[in-house]
C-alpha cells in the first residue's frame, strides 16, 4: 500500500440510525468540532465513532458497543420498531480516503434480541467490494462475499457474525487477482485509519490521585483494565518486577544498570493478530535470542492463538538485565485474562509471557523497532535536517528495566504507565517518560502550558514519592523562583489543559493505542476525539487549546474530533470546521 501521498483518514461519518440520529452524514475535516445545545446528539456521535474502531480494531462486537452508555441497547434509536422477530438494532458507517481513493464501509448491528452484526458493506473504486448478510439466524455466522473480478466474479464464505469482515479479509483474499487486490488495499485503508483513533477525555478526579501512590508501585501488579481507546490498551500492571503489558523490567536488575534488550517478556509479536490485523496471524513466533518466546499461531478467525514455548535460555547481559525464556507462557484470550507467566529468569525478569488477545501485539518494548516517540511528535521545534535522535538511553519507556538506578532500581517506568491512557490519570508517569525522551517536544510542551497555566511555569517535572510504602511518580510544575506545584493541585481546567496539549504534542507510541504495526508511524494520521474538548476551559485556556491544534494538524499527521459546548473559540482560527448539531 502506498501512502507516500496521501494518508489514510475518515473523512465522513454516517449515522443511518443510532441513538437520536437519523440519515445523519457529518463530513470530517482535519480540525472538526462538534456544538450544539445539550442532547443535541453531540457525543452519540463520537461514540458511533468509537464503536467503529474497535471493530477496525479486530475488537469483539460486545466489546466495542461498550464504547457506549448503555451498551447495545442504548444505541438503538427510540423511534426503532422491532419487527416481526423481536429484532432491533442500528446502522453507523464512514467513509476512509486514501490511497485506493474513498472506501465506504456501512455496517448494521442487530441488538435485540441477541447481539450481532447482520450486514456489512465496503465499497470502493466504484465496486461492492464486501457484503454480508444473515441468512440463518440459527448461525452464529452471516454469508459473506467478496470480489474477485476474476473466473469467478465473487467469492463467497461464512464470516462469524461478532467481528466485523473488512479486519478479516486480509486471512481470507489471496490477492491473486486485480480485484483481490483492490479488496485487500481497500480494506487495509480502511482499517489502517480506524486503528489509529485515540479518544482522550481527562479526567481531573481520577488523574488527582495518580500522583501519590496511583502510579507505578514497586512490586505492584494492579490486575485490572480499562477501555483506553479502540483496543484494550488500558492495564496497569505496574511493577519494576511483576509481569505487565508485555513487561520488561527487571526485578533483580543491578542498580544503575539497564537490561539493554534482554527483556525477560515473551512477543506476540506485530506478526500475531493484533499487529496487522490478523494479516499474518498464521505464522508462528520464532525464538527470541534473548530467551524471550514469541507467542503462538493466531487462531483461523484472527482472534488469538495459545502462546508460543518459552525460548531457549538466553544469554545473561553482563548489566544483570538477562532473561531465561523457559516455561510454556499462558495465552491471553479476547477478554484480557492472564495466561499462566513463564518462569523468572536468571535474573528476576519473566519468562515468555502469553499471545495478546484480540488486539493483540505485546512486544516488550516498541523502542526497537520504532523511532522514539519524539520523531512522531513533529512539533516546531524540530530540526528541518532530519528526525530527531531515538530514546534518549536511560529514558525508560515501555518494557524499560528500570530508571538507571533510582531508588536503587525499585522505581520503574512499567508498560502500563508508559503510555497515556484515555482517563489520563496515569498522566504524572507519562510527563516523566516524555520529558526524558525528547528535550525538543518537552520544551514545547511546557510552552504551551505556560499559554493556559495561571502563573509562572518554568518547566515541567516528575520525581518519585513514597506514599504508604508505595513508590510513585510525581508531576510538579516549576514556577521560577517559586515553589513548585504538584499537578494535582492544579484546578481542573488547568489539568484538562495539561493533558491535553500532551496528547497533540505527542504520537502513537506514547498513547495507549495499538495502530497498525505494518505502516510506518510517519504515514499515518493519529485520529483524536475528545468528548467536551472546552469542559472546564475557560476562554483563553480554548482559545490557546485550539491555537496549538491547528498547528500540530497543519503538520499533516494528527486529525482531531471534539465536541464543544462553546464554538467561539474557534473563530477567525484557520481550518477549523464548525457543525452546528440540532439547528
Amino acid at each position: 500500500m502506498d501512502t507516500e501521498s496521501v494518508r489514510p483518514a475518515v473523512t465522513e461519518l454516517r449515522l443511518s440510525a443510532f441513538k437520536s440520529h437519523r440519515g445523519a452524514t457529518f463530513p470530517l475535516g482535519p480540525l472538526t468540532l462538534l456544538t450544539g445545545a445539550s442532547g443535541s446528539g453531540k457525543s452519540s456521535v463520537l461514540q458511533a465513532y468509537e464503536i467503529l474502531a474497535r471493530l477496525g480494531s479486530g475488537a469483539r462486537l460486545g466489546r466495542a458497543v461498550a464504547a457506549a452508555p448503555g451498551g447495545a441497547a442504548g444505541c438503538v434509536p427510540a423511534w426503532a420498531r422491532p419487527d416481526g422477530q423481536g429484532r432491533r438494532g442500528f446502522r453507523i458507517g464512514c467513509t476512509v480516503d486514501g490511497p485506493v481513493g474513498p472506501v465506504r464501509l456501512d455496517v448494521a448491528v442487530q441488538a435485540e434480541p441477541e447481539l450481532r452484526i447482520v450486514g456489512e458493506r465496503l465499497t470502493g473504486g466504484g465496486e461492492t467490494l464486501l457484503s454480508t448478510a444473515l441468512t440463518d439466524p440459527a448461525r452464529r455466522a452471516v454469508q459473506a462475499a467478496w470480489y474477485t473480478a476474476g473466473a469467478t466474479p465473487v467469492t463467497r464464505a461464512p464470516l462469524p457474525d461478532d467481528r466485523l469482515g473488512t479486519a478479516l479479509l486480509p486471512l481470507r483474499v489471496a490477492g491473486k487477482t486485480a480485484g483481490q487486490r483492490l479488496v485487500l488495499a481497500a480494506a487495509e485503508q480502511v482499517v489502517v485509519a480506524l486503528r489509529s483513533v485515540f479518544a482522550c477525555d481527562p479526567r481531573p478526579e481520577v488523574m488527582r490521585g495518580a500522583g501519590m501512590g496511583g502510579g507505578c508501585g514497586a512490586g505492584t501488579v494492579t490486575g485490572a483494565e480499562t477501555a483506553g481507546g479502540p483496543g484494550p490498551r488500558g492495564a496497569t500492571r505496574c511493577s519494576s518486577g511483576s509481569s505487565g503489558y508485555g513487561a520488561g523490567s527487571a526485578a533483580g536488575a543491578v542498580p544503575g544498570a539497564r537490561a539493554a534488550g534482554a527483556r525477560g517478556s515473551g512477543r506476540a509479536s506485530r506478526e500475531n493478530v493484533g499487529g496487522s490485523y490478523g494479516l499474518r496471524a498464521a505464522a508462528s513466533g520464532p525464538v527470541d535470542p534473548a530467551g524471550s518466546g514469541a507467542g503462538g499461531p493466531g487462531g483461523p478467525d484472527g482472534t488469538v492463538g495459545p502462546g508460543g514455548p518459552g525460548g531457549a535460555r538466553g544469554s545473561i547481559d553482563p548489566s544483570g538485565g538477562g532473561a531465561e525464556g523457559s516455561g510454556a507462557s499462558g495465552n491471553r484470550g479476547a477478554s484480557g485474562n492472564r495466561g499462566t507467566a513463564g518462569a523468572r529468569g536468571v535474573t528476576g525478569t519473566r519468562g515468555t509471557a502469553g499471545a495478546r488477545g484480540a488486539t493483540g501485539s505485546g512486544s516488550a518494548s516498541r523502542a526497537a523497532s520504532h523511532a522514539g516517540p519524539c520523531a512522531d511528535a513533529h512539533t516546531e521545534a524540530d530540526p528541518p535536517e532530519g528526525p530527531l535522535e531515538a530514546f534518549v538511553a536511560g529514558s525508560g519507556g515501555e518494557g524499560a528495566a528500570d530508571d538507571g538506578g533510582m531508588f536503587g532500581g525499585s522505581w520503574g517506568w512499567s508498560a502500563g504507565d508508559g503510555r497515556l491512557r484515555t482517563a489520563c490519570d496515569n498522566l504524572p508517569a507519562v510527563l516523566g517518560r516524555t520529558s526524558r525522551e525528547c528535550a525538543r517536544r518537552h520544551a514545547v510542551l511546557v510552552e504551551a502550558v505556560r499559554a493556559g497555566c495561571v502563573g509562572p511555569v518554568a518547566g515541567l517535572r516528575a520525581e518519585p514519592v513514597e506514599h504508604g510504602g508505595t513508590v510513585g511518580i510525581r508531576a510538579l510544575v516549576e514556577r521560577g523562583g517559586l515553589p513548585a506545584t504538584p499537578l494535582e493541585q492544579l484546578g481542573d481546567g488547568e489539568l484538562r489543559y495539561v493533558a491535553l496539549a500532551l496528547v497533540l504534542l505527542t504520537g502513537p507510541e506514547v498513547l495507549a493505542m495499538d495502530p497498525a504495526g505494518e505502516v510506518l508511524a510517519a504515514r499515518q494520521v493519529l485520529g483524536l476525539m475528545a468528548d467536551g474538548l472546552d469542559r472546564s476551559l475557560d476562554d483563553r485556556q480554548a482559545r490557546a487549546l485550539l491555537e496549538l491544534a491547528v498547528r500540530m494538524v497543519g503538520r499533516g499527521h494528527v486529525r482531531l474530533l471534539g465536541t464543544v459546548r462553546d464554538a467561539s473559540a474557534a473563530e477567525g482560527l484557520p481550518g477549523v470546521q464548525v457543525l452546528h448539531l440540532g439547528a
